[in-house]
């Protein structure tokens, strides 16, 4: 090998070239910043293959070691050295070359712009769809959606809560002391006939035989209270005597004017006579309806202290209390009164315009709901039947039970005293086997005399139901009638939630604001104590067919404005539909 020196330029004879670039690198791989790692001699081969034999012999004017040195630069160099623009074009490539991403390396290795266009549509398509789909997830993981697991067990279940209640809530004969009771019935009565297009007082027409007949049966009713009053009245002659009708709304002239026996709650005013042909007499008896004998009934002789006054009439022998103390009542005036006030009470009961019975009934059970609920619950709980007169036997398990103790009495709006069964929260009751024999078995006694006017059916109203929530008898309750054999079998649901984020429940049911006190809260009762919220803000007064907070008090059964409130759509809620009414309003978050 010859060294020779011509312009600063290193040159090698042909036999020992490929040496002497091998060995040149291999320097420059040690002294030059070109070069990031040692020389790759099979490329250096690939290189001189390029060039012709004569080309790096003794030939001073040609770059072929510049030549060589810019083949090699884009393999390995520094990319610190290039521009910025090329530093991230060398990045961009060596991202392509480098990473396992589908697509993204055919856009180094495009050899034009249309491939790499492809390519580039190709890639934001499958991005496109990878964005959407875990989008999609996300969204779904967010939902928190549920999986619903069912599991069929065969044990022994805990036996259910059973509440009985009277179809009839009160009794008939304990209801006729309460003023408003009695004036709710005796509307009904009336617009019940008016229905049937069967007046009970006929107004412009005689009565005739069979109607007084008729007339002279409900005067047995035990809220008829008789006294003497004053009335317009038309009178004829008939076969049996002078018959008068009377004509309670207008002022009579001296020589139409009749006396006639008058109930104040029912409106009757029978019989009516002229006013000279009764006479004031001391009569032997009179019952509490103010009907009086002048001569008891095997009497063998009244003290004359114990005879009362009373009022007579010739034709017919017939005699109402008399007290001479008190002014005789007019007719036309009590009406001029009272008929001013009639269309207000109409409205506020509801049976205004009204002809259908099945409505007028189901409108006065509301109204008897609505006179009920101003008073205790004392009072309720002794108007209505009670424990031992509606169960007279009871068993559970072929063993005797203990009505005083196995019963809790639930006062309810509709049915009045119910009677809960398995009501203690302590004890666990089960049934040892399945059949009627072995589960609850109760002979009950409805007493159908008793029965209001507006009870429809004679039987019991039976509910199932967990024993720490409300048993609602009028919502979920079945109902069995009297003179058969009722059997009711039973099977066993457990649903159990999962709490927030999964979903709204709170643990063990914890409610504020919940109507129903002492009891667990249920859908049902979340609905009603809703409801009960809006009409209490919107109308000052509750429905009295739920119960109240304590510093809130049931709307009035005769105040048209405060009934009419009710009736009208509740405002809805600012945060959206009911249920999330009843969230905010009932559900205390733990």
């Amino acid at each position: 090998m010859n060294d020779e020196y011509r312009r600063g330029s290193v040159h090698f004879t042909h036999s020992s070239l490929f040496l002497a670039v091998a060995s040149y690198f291999a320097v420059m791989a040690k002294n030059s910043l070109y070069l990031a790692s040692d020389t790759d001699v099979l490329h250096v081969a690939n290189i001189m293959t390029r060039f012709g034999w004569g080309d790096g012999t003794n030939d001073c004017e040609k770059d072929i070691q510049c030549n060589l040195l810019e083949e090699d630069a884009g393999h390995c160099i520094d990319p610190s050295r290039l521009p910025y623009k090329e530093r991230l074009r060398w990045h961009f490539k060596q991202f392509c070359y480098k990473t396992s991403s589908h697509g993204i390396p055919m856009l180094g290795q495009a050899p034009n712009a249309l491939y790499r266009a492809v390519w580039i549509f190709l890639l934001l398509m499958c991005a496109g769809t990878f964005i959407y789909q875990a989008c999609s997830v996300v969204e779904k993981y967010k939902r928190m959606d549920k999986i619903t697991d069912i599991q069929l067990k065969f044990d022994t279940a805990p036996f259910p809560a059973i509440t009985i209640c009277n179809l009839n809530p009160y009794k008939d004969s304990l209801l006729q002391d309460v003023h408003a009771i009695r004036k709710i019935l005796n509307v009904f009565n009336d617009v019940m006939e008016k229905a049937g297009q069967n007046n009970l007082k006929p107004k412009e027409e005689a009565v005739d035989d069979d109607d007084e007949a008729a007339v002279r049966r409900r005067r047995k009713r035990a809220t008829a209270m008789f006294e003497p009053a004053y009335s317009d009245c038309v009178c004829k002659n008939s076969g049996s005597g002078i018959q008068c009708t009377a004509n309670t709304t207008s002022k009579p002239e001296a020589e139409k004017m009749c006396l006639c026996a008058f109930d104040r709650d029912s409106g009757d005013a029978w019989p009516c006579y002229p006013r000279e042909t009764w006479n004031e007499e001391m009569c032997d008896f009179c019952d509490d309806h103010n009907y009086c004998t002048k001569q008891a009934t095997g009497n063998t002789g009244v003290k004359s202290s114990e005879r009362k006054p009373c009022l007579c009439q010739k034709f017919d022998p017939f005699c109402v209390a008399f007290d001479s103390t008190i002014s005789i009542l007019k007719l036309w005036e009590y009406y001029g009164h009272v008929q001013a006030d009639e269309a207000k009470v109409l409205e506020a009961l509801g049976f205004k315009d009204m002809n259908d019975e099945v409505a007028i009934v189901t409108k006065a059970k509301e109204n008897i709901i609505f006179a009920m609920s101003k008073l205790s619950r004392e009072q309720r709980i002794a108007l209505s039947i009670q424990k031992h007169q509606l169960l007279q036997k009871c068993s559970f398990n072929g063993m005797a039970c203990d009505i005083d103790r196995d019963f809790l009495i639930i006062d309810d709006p509709t049915f009045g005293n119910c009677f809960m069964f398995n009501h203690n929260r302590s004890e666990i009751k089960s049934s040892l086997r399945a059949g009627p024999m072995y589960g609850l078995r109760i002979l009950v006694y409805v007493n159908a005399t008793e029965y209001l006017p507006t009870t429809e059916a004679v039987g019991i109203r039976i509910t199932i139901h967990d024993k720490d929530e409300y048993p609602f008898p009028d919502t979920f309750g079945y109902s069995a009638p009297t003179g058969y054999i009722s059997s009711f079998g039973m099977r066993m649901s457990k649903m159990s939630r999962l709490p927030a984020p999964y979903g709204d429940c709170v643990p063990n049911g914890l409610t504020t604001n919940y109507i129903y006190e002492g009891f667990r809260y249920s859908t049902e009762g979340c609905y009603r104590t809703c409801f009960q919220d809006l009409v209490v803000k919107d109308c000052g007064c509750g429905d009295p067919r739920f119960p109240v907070l304590k510093d809130a008090h049931h709307c009035e059964v005769f105040n048209p404005e405060s009934r009419g409130c009710k009736l009208k759509p509740q405002r809805p809620a600012q945060s959206g539909p009911s249920v999330s009414v009843s969230k905010t309003l009932l559900v205390e978050k733990v």
